[in-house]
């Protein structure tokens, strides 16, 4: 098993690598909060360039909307217009909001 005790130290560039790829997914969720936050009238986007999850397939179109459980959405499309069509629902509840830690709101 592999860890900071055994595994080689990290160089300049591999530092520099993980900072590019911290900032990229704060730039992704900052996005997502101010521009696809709407619960109420959500829009699905594409996913922010260069934010890559870790299993990304190049061949597939990724977008995402912020949905929440207290409400019902009709997603629309015209049928036979793709070849494969997956949803995920991740679930959580946003700091400061209702259902949210309280100590989260104070922050």
């Amino acid at each position: 098993r592999a860890d900071a005790r055994t595994s080689p130290p990290l160089t300049a560039q591999d530092r520099a690598e993980c900072v590019r790829h911290l900032t990229r997914l704060l730039r992704g969720g900052a996005e997502n909060a101010v521009d696809a936050g709407d619960v109420l009238a959500p829009v699905l986007r594409p996913l922010p360039y260069n934010v890559k999850l870790g299993a990304d397939n190049p061949d597939n179109y990724y977008m995402y909307a912020q949905l929440h459980g207290a409400h019902h959405y009709v997603l629309r499309g015209t049928r036979n217009t793709i070849h494969y069509l997956s949803i995920g629902a991740y679930g959580g509840v946003a700091p400061g909001t209702a259902g949210g830690d309280e100590r989260d709101a104070a922050a």
